[in-house]
């Protein structure tokens, strides 16, 4: 695995992690980019949005637009909760530790 793939497999795991912390697993992707700036991941909103749409893809979020789909408002998932605590796995997102969910 390159270097940039277990960088892009991290943003994803982090993205989850930061739904699954909150009571009705939701976050607009400003607040996300700065949970991702905090774990070390200086991306660009356009960076953010592609994580997300990679993650809505393989049905781990669904996301929600306001404003003409200048916001977006991410949601965890199921699939992607399962992922979170370790009870699946999604291919392209990094394994999270015991200690993660």
């Amino acid at each position: 695995m390159s270097y940039a793939e277990y960088m892009m497999e991290d943003r994803r795991l982090v993205v989850l992690r930061a739904l699954y912390q909150e009571a009705d697993r939701r976050l607009n992707e400003a607040v996300l980019q700065r949970v991702l700036e905090g774990f070390g991941h200086r991306v660009a909103r356009h960076a953010v949005r592609e994580v997300l749409d990679w993650l809505v893809e393989v049905r781990a979020i669904r996301v929600e637009t306001f404003g003409s789909g200048q916001v977006y408002i991410a949601e965890l998932l199921e699939r992607g909760e399962d992922h979170v605590a370790g009870r699946t796995l999604i291919n392209g997102i990094a394994r999270p530790s015991a200690s993660s969910s």
